[in-house]
């Protein structure tokens, strides 16, 4: 559940950076950038930012109808069961499960294209349509954060943050993460660090 936006949701593959049912997955190599010692840098699809170095990560291209998940990272483990006929395009056609063993988070990272009610971005729509959502910016860039309801398979906090996307009003940027404590403050002060690196820029025509 996000809050009081009802979206599709759904993703088919393994952190271990294997393909289950369908899209692709490359590993990320730490690029070389003016990142801040001890972290990597995580660039795709129009976004870019800094996350720690210990952290596993893959990116991504999987494609579903209002969704596009572009990259897997974190310290816990992100595993996915897709059904035999799962077609990439398609709304709910994987099951999410998050596994968090204590003291780790995972991010998902996705560029998101939903219709929005009388052109309104998806920022002003989620923070119309979720009261728990808080406006931000994010380089420079309108953004909302939410905490979103029912963390699943062990997170104590489930968050997304959304950022529209420079020249479109449809399209923006997803940050969706789970933590478990202990250390919870920790992890989100990791989290904060990554969004804090952000930057962004008009998706690919």
């Amino acid at each position: 559940m996000r809050g009081a936006r009802p979206l599709p949701w759904g993703v088919g593959l393994a952190l271990s950076l294997v393909v289950v049912g369908c899209g692709s997955s490359v590993p990320v190599s730490p690029q070389a950038s003016s990142s801040p010692a001890g972290t990597s840098h995580f660039a795709a699809s129009g976004i870019a930012f800094d996350y720690p170095a210990a952290w596993n990560a893959t990116q991504l291209d999987t494609q579903f109808h209002y969704e596009t998940v572009v990259g897997l990272l974190g310290s816990g483990q992100f595993a996915e069961a897709c059904p035999s006929d799962a077609q990439p395009g398609q709304m709910n056609t994987c099951t999410e499960r998050v596994s968090l063993s204590p003291g780790k988070v995972v991010v998902q990272v996705s560029t998101w294209q939903l219709p929005t009610p009388a052109g309104m971005s998806q920022v002003q729509y989620q923070l119309s349509a979720d009261p728990s959502a808080a406006p931000l910016t994010v380089d420079g860039k309108r953004a909302a954060l939410s905490q979103e309801g029912e963390p699943m398979n062990g997170a104590d906090q489930h968050w997304l943050w959304l950022v529209d996307a420079p020249g479109s009003t449809w399209t923006a940027y997803g940050i969706e993460a789970w933590l478990r404590g202990p250390d919870a403050d920790v992890l989100r002060a990791q989290l904060d660090a990554l969004v804090a690196s952000m930057s962004v820029e008009a998706p690919s025509p």
